[in-house]
């Protein structure tokens, strides 16, 4: 039942259960159709992580080998074959999207809806709030603060925002 999570403060994985049970039955869980929309949210997510370490400038050889081995990871390839936490690959992508969004955005805008898909993220899994605070780790940790400090302020607000603000929301 959706109402387990919302109780565990996870309202967009509550909502994302009631809609889909709405449509399917109160037996969607015990169906194939959350395996199919996981697989189809972890693609995606998968494809932002791509594209984002590849704006790292990591070899794409090393970009697949890292894809594959989150698909290999146990904790992924589990949650996809059972289905049970079906809700987890929605906010792995929503993540995904949003730390994508908040460095490729062109106007404050789109950052602050990357931010935004970030926070969400946090709303479907208190996990994922960590998302964007790991990826500008991973940002320090492969180009330096150089890179940070040639942005300048804008650079800093966005990495600041997307480091605190995710963290805040799936802590309340």
């Amino acid at each position: 039942s959706y109402v387990a999570h919302l109780e565990s403060y996870r309202p967009l994985a509550a909502f994302e259960l009631w809609v889909w049970q709405s449509i399917f039955g109160p037996e969607y869980l015990t169906t194939w159709i959350p395996r199919i929309w996981s697989a189809l949210w972890y693609s995606l997510g998968l494809t932002f992580l791509l594209s984002w370490t590849r704006r790292l400038g990591v070899p794409l050889y090393l970009s697949f080998s890292i894809g594959l081995s989150v698909l290999l990871h146990p904790a992924f390839n589990e949650l996809i074959l059972w289905g049970v936490l079906a809700n987890v690959a929605l906010g792995t992508a929503l993540a995904a999207a949003g730390v994508l969004l908040a460095y490729s955005g062109r106007t404050a805008s789109q950052s602050a809806l990357g931010v935004a898909l970030v926070c969400a993220a946090g709303l479907c899994q208190q996990m994922l709030a960590i998302f964007g605070a790991v990826f500008v780790a991973m940002e320090i940790a492969a180009l330096g603060w150089q890179s940070i400090q040639r942005e300048g302020s804008f650079g800093w607000i966005w990495r600041a925002c997307l480091m605190a603000f995710p963290v805040i929301v799936g802590i309340a």
